[in-house]
């Protein structure tokens, strides 16, 4: 396909649970970088394990996964994806990566027919559109924090997007919507002792563990919008493996990422046009975790899994 003339079609579609959209994607897609001059040679010296070991905990930390105090999250049910404002063979492109790329890493993948709980949403207004999905839905975004979704509606980023975590106990009881024991109003004078917003969650734990926190978060729902006009010089193929990582692992933006990494396809020095094998190594290493555990631990486990990954290659 001639990526150089390639258009972005026009589409109107309507999602059962994001409503209905209206949707103008326009603008070229640059073609991928040609292969590289074989009469180059590229000389460097080779990292020692150690190098190796620190270069990988730098690259799970800027992936932003298990960010802070919370642990990683992944898909435990399987992902049913629903494209908006491209269709034909764009479309069929941007699917079959997200579904490459989740094969690969052992994600689960709905059968067809399915009902969405991934929306990958192309347009030319990406905070219009996130705004929009608020206001027609509020249960899409009641989990995201302040402060993530002012950014989410105000970012001029070629890509924004959000999840929905729900957590469940490892007995596989899931949180339920429940006032918290120590708000129920014991405080003096009346008020609860912690100030509640009716939404907090509960669970119940039967048993105790030194090593697991009896908790598991799973992404159940994701939304990914791409501002076409932002994202205009990038090539369809790159923007769809950007889409599949941010899509498929719980990534949290960031101002620096890593060079080695398919987050940094938007910035001005980036040469990424795909995955690279330490994207597919932190896929892969974080679809094996046991997710009732600290973020710390998740932390150190990803980045074993990619120096691991690195190692055995050498």
């Amino acid at each position: 396909m001639d990526h150089t003339r390639r258009q972005f079609a026009t589409s109107k579609a309507s999602l059962a649970w994001i409503g209905a959209l209206t949707l103008v994607a326009v603008g070229p897609v640059k073609a991928s970088s040609p292969p590289a001059d074989p009469s180059i040679v590229v000389e460097g010296q080779r990292q020692t394990p150690e190098e190796i070991r620190r270069a990988a905990r730098e690259f799970v930390r800027k992936s932003g996964i298990a960010q802070g105090q919370t642990p990683a999250a992944r898909w435990r049910v399987p992902v049913c994806a629903k494209i908006v404002g491209l269709h034909g063979k764009p479309a069929e492109l941007v699917r079959a990566k997200l579904e490459a790329e989740a094969k690969a890493a052992g994600v689960p993948l709905a059968r067809p027919g399915c009902y969405g709980n991934l929306a990958i949403v192309f347009t030319d207004d990406g905070a219009g559109v996130a705004r929009a999905i608020g206001r027609k839905d509020p249960r899409r975004t009641a989990g995201v924090p302040l402060p993530t979704l002012r950014s989410i509606y105000q970012s001029e980023a070629p890509v924004r997007w959000w999840y929905a975590v729900g957590e469940s106990s490892t007995s596989g009881v899931s949180a339920g919507t429940a006032e918290l024991p120590w708000t129920g109003g014991n405080a003096e004078g009346g008020g609860s002792v912690i100030p509640s917003n009716g939404n907090n969650t509960l669970l119940r734990h039967n048993g105790s563990s030194l090593v697991s926190t009896l908790v598991e978060r799973g992404i159940t729902q994701a939304t990914v919008i791409v501002d076409v006009e932002a994202a205009t010089g990038k090539a369809l193929d790159a923007v769809a493996a950007y889409v599949a990582m941010v899509a498929l692992a719980e990534v949290q933006p960031r101002k620096d990422p890593s060079p080695g990494s398919i987050l940094s396809l938007f910035e001005a020095d980036s040469s990424q046009i795909d995955l690279s094998e330490r994207d597919r190594d932190l896929l892969h290493t974080l679809y094996r975790l046991p997710l009732d555990r600290t973020a710390l631990n998740h932390r150190s486990r990803l980045s074993r899994g990619v120096a691991a990954a690195e190692l055995a290659d050498d």
